[in-house]
């Protein structure tokens, strides 16, 4: 199974799982403060999470260069074994 696949088949997998507990206490008519979910400041969370992700995004790209260009960690083809 590729990472992709993986990835999406977790992702759906989690977002099943809290849509079936939403429904239980939608259904029992118990608020979503229950489980702690909180939505005071939803608009600012989401744009300081959209805001950090481009920052996060471009930083693994400059280590996965920095690492690729210190050979950390080695590959297979350089590994002391092969």
């Amino acid at each position: 199974m590729s990472f992709p696949v993986a990835a999406f088949s977790l992702i759906f997998r989690d977002i099943a799982l809290t849509s079936l507990i939403v429904f239980f206490l939608w259904r029992n008519g118990e608020p979503l403060t229950l489980i702690g979910w909180h939505f005071n400041g939803l608009i600012k969370d989401a744009a300081i999470g959209a805001g950090l992700s481009v920052p996060v995004m471009i930083g693994i790209r400059c280590w996965r260069r920095l690492s690729n260009t210190l050979d950390y960690p080695p590959t297979l083809a350089n590994s002391p074994n092969s």
